[in-house]
Order: structure tokens, then C-alpha cells, then sequence
């Protein structure tokens, strides 16, 4: 049974073409696949089962791909309503119909969450607060600013944004991590002059001599 259930079988014949007077050839599928695209699951996850099929055949194991739909339409059957996730307060992803979870950033968000993801950010708008992947972003890049003079070394606590940072902490974060590599790198310049004089001055006395 399992065999035939992924055997390749031709679709009914379609009715002969007035212009030929012959009926087109016949698709080819199998029952399995048969059974996906009449189901109600999406396509990209119809898609999807029957990629898990091709490559669960290739392995011997074509039980997995049954598992896998049948996984998939109790997914759907539980039918989820898509909402908000929230973390103290603050929301940080969109779950869709099927219970899988996007971040609220997510660039591959479906369209169907879109407006509730936009929703949820607007409470950050509201409390003037970055989003968790700016605040990421922002700690990664201030890390490789300070790299530029302190390679390999870990970002100073003061100067790494908390996962609730507010925009006004963000800018002045940023304002301190610039002024002090400003001055760092003042201080490299005038310490580096002061060895070139030293050095300018032992030589002279040295040709004095």
C-alpha cells in the first residue's frame, strides 16, 4: 500500500483537443500528492510535504512524509488565532494560524500578520523604545566601533544597551562611545609626537656629541 501511495499514476484523461482531435498527455502524480493538493493546508506548505516526500522516497522512508502532513493538517485543524507575544510587557513576535512564531522584524512576515506585527510595534513607538533587533544591531555595531582601538575586546557595560533601551539612552550611549574613542585616539596622537620628539632629541644630542 505504502508503495503505491507514491507511485506516479496518470491524472484522468482530459477530454481530445478540437484542433488535434488527441488528448493531451496525461500528468503524472502520485496519490500522496493527490492527497496533499486536495487537503486545505496552504501551498506553500503543500509545497513543502511534497519536497518532504521526494526526499523522504530518496531515503527509503516514506512513512516520514505521511507523518509530516498529517502533522500539518493538525496544525491546521487546531485552526490558532493569530496574536501578539509578549515578554514583560513588551511584544516581540506574531504567532500565525499554524502556531509558528516571527519575530516582529522578521523580513519574510507573512502578509496576513503584517498588520498585527505593526500594531504590536507601535507600543514601542509609544515608550519612544527600540525594538529588540535595533537594540541588537546597535550593541554589535557600537562593539566593532570599539574594536577600532580595543581589538578583540568585549564592549564596556556602560556603553551596551539593555534589552528595553530607550531611544534618549541609545543616543547617548552612542555620544559617549564617540567622544571617548574621540579622545582615545587624540591622546594615541599627542603620545606618539611626544616619542618622535624624544627620539628627534636623542639623535640631535647624540650628533652633538
Amino acid at each position: 500500500m505504502m508503495d503505491s501511495l507514491f507511485t506516479p499514476k496518470p491524472d484522468n484523461q482530459s477530454s481530445p483537443s478540437v484542433s488535434t482531435g488527441t488528448a493531451p498527455p496525461a500528468r503524472m502524480r502520485t496519490d500522496f500528492e493527490r492527497l496533499v493538493d486536495q487537503s486545505d493546508l496552504p501551498d506553500n506548505l503543500k509545497d513543502h510535504a511534497k519536497m518532504v516526500a521526494t526526499f523522504a522516497g530518496q531515503a527509503g522512508k516514506p512513512e516520514a512524509a505521511l507523518d509530516f502532513f498529517w502533522k500539518q493538517l493538525d496544525k491546521e485543524s487546531k485552526s490558532v488565532v493569530p496574536h501578539v507575544l509578549f515578554d514583560h510587557g513588551l511584544p516581540y513576535g506574531v504567532v500565525n494560524k499554524f502556531g509558528e512564531v516571527h519575530d516582529l522584524e522578521d523580513p519574510a512576515m507573512p502578509s496576513d500578520l503584517a498588520p498585527l506585527a505593526a500594531s504590536a510595534k507601535k507600543i514601542y513607538e509609544q515608550k519612544n523604545l527600540l525594538l529588540p533587533d535595533e537594540v541588537t544591531n546597535t550593541n554589535a555595531q557600537n562593539k566593532r566601533l570599539w574594536n577600532v582601538l580595543h581589538p578583540n575586546e568585549a564592549l564596556p557595560a556602560d556603553l551596551m544597551l539593555p534589552a528595553s533601551a530607550t531611544k534618549e539612552q541609545a543616543n547617548r550611549s552612542d555620544a559617549h562611545l564617540k567622544g571617548l574613542l574621540a579622545a582615545e585616539s587624540t591622546k594615541a596622537q599627542r603620545d606618539a609626537g611626544m616619542r618622535l620628539g624624544t627620539q628627534v632629541g636623542i639623535v640631535a644630542m647624540r650628533s652633538l656629541g
